[in-house]
């Protein structure tokens, strides 16, 4: 399993998904081997996942982060994140990836988007070796308006393009990212690409459940509610401008005020560029950008919140933000303020969730958001059914995956 994104590694979903499947093919017969990177190539790491790799063999193969290790002065040559910054993954990966298949010979290999480097390391030892090789795309490597740098895009696009064809499956998080793949790809037979969505973790939840029990949290306690959102905020795919307009309004009009409402937007990835718009329209003592939290700490804030935020553009209504399904088995009430017209909205309402809103439409997410507080208020607003989100958990997932291995 050729993996960027796998503990310690902190600030992305994508770990989850790798670390669950790691963890739960053991229990259908298959045993993981797990290629990644050395600690040095990550920014932020959170030493807490490192207990969860018990029984799993790794190997952590050398890697530096463009961005950091060769930058002067913040710049570096843009050769050296061509596909993207870690891009001195690949030919280490390579090395160790080969030495594994000696020790090991597994019978399949499988990489894992969105670091292109990992599939392009798959794709090489699946060249040399011919041994069957399954590419988890989860989302579109490419796209009408992704990526917006025209080289990077014809990269992207020869990658993809050779990955598919070489590849004995490829595997998507939802449908809508299958369909476009069937559209850009005729040649492809269907049959060859399928989706295995992201989910929770139903063992955390419960171990996590129980650290808190007999914690009472409701939101007259303090007679302030805390809405969270959970993860990255991307300034084109999630950005909360229009978000932060509509605050202000609220504010300006007395709807809110820092004595009644906490918005807490946790571990953005754009902190300075955000607290210039939150300090520039004056709602900072409503509106906090805070660091990212070690992950029990962070499913612990969801289940302490009176409500959860998600956001997501219309540029990526074929996508679905992977912290969703989280925010789903915390079973709070949710605001959408995305696309009406995506698969996350679709989502969304499909779980039991109606309190959604336009991302790009203040006076909607001023409407929706004064319309969700007083439902929380009065206790009446939505949370998700449980009988529609149990089929969401990582469990399922890996039995899913499990039985793509053996038709494999």
């Amino acid at each position: 399993m050729i993996a960027f994104h796998f503990p310690p590694v902190a600030r992305s979903s994508g770990v989850h998904r790798t670390l669950k499947f790691a963890q739960h093919l053991r229990d259908y017969g298959w045993k993981p081997i797990i290629l990644t990177v050395n600690n040095r190539a990550h920014e932020w790491c959170d030493t807490q996942t490192i207990h969860d790799l018990e029984g799993i063999v790794v190997e952590r193969a050398f890697a530096l982060d463009a961005a950091r290790h060769f930058s002067i002065l913040g710049k570096y040559p843009a050769w050296l994140s061509r596909p993207d910054r870690w891009a001195s993954w690949y030919y280490p990966a390579i090395f160790a990836g080969k030495k594994l298949i000696r020790q090991y010979k597994p019978e399949i290999i499988w990489s894992t988007y969105p670091v292109a480097t990992a599939h392009m390391i798959g794709q090489s030892i699946h060249e040399s070796t011919r041994i069957p090789w399954i590419a988890d795309f989860r989302d579109t490597m490419t796209d009408p308006d992704y990526p917006k740098d025209p080289l990077l895009k014809r990269i992207y696009r020869k990658i993809e393009n050779e990955v598919l064809h070489q590849c004995q499956h490829a595997v998507f998080t939802t449908e809508e990212s299958r369909s476009m793949y069937i559209k850009s790809y005729p040649d492809i037979p269907e049959s060859r690409l399928s989706v295995i969505p992201n989910g929770y973790d139903e063992e955390l939840f419960q171990e996590v459940e129980g650290e808190i029990k007999g914690f009472n949290y409701h939101h007259s306690s303090s007679g302030k509610l805390c809405f969270v959102h959970s993860g990255l905020l991307y300034q084109d795919e999630r950005n909360p401008e229009p978000f932060f307009n509509a605050i202000s309004d609220m504010k300006k009009n007395n709807d809110i005020s820092r004595d009644n409402i906490k918005i807490i937007l946790r571990a953005s990835g754009n902190d300075e560029f955000y607290n210039y718009f939150i300090k520039k329209l004056d709602i900072d003592d409503i509106v906090f950008i805070e660091p990212a939290l070690p992950y029990k700490e962070a499913l612990k804030e969801m289940l302490y919140a009176d409500g959860l935020l998600v956001f997501q553009a219309e540029n990526c209504d074929h996508q679905i933000p992977a912290k969703i399904y989280e925010y789903f088995r915390a079973r709070k009430p949710i605001f959408g303020i995305v696309s009406t017209t995506g698969c996350t909205a679709s989502l969304l309402k499909a779980v039991g969730i109606e309190s959604i809103a336009d991302i790009k439409s203040p006076e909607q997410i001023r409407t929706g958001l004064n319309h969700f507080i007083q439902m929380i208020k009065h206790n009446s607003a939505n949370v998700p059914v449980m009988e529609k989100i149990e089929g969401y958990s990582r469990q399922n997932a890996s039995r899913t995956l499990a039985q793509l291995l053996e038709k494999i």
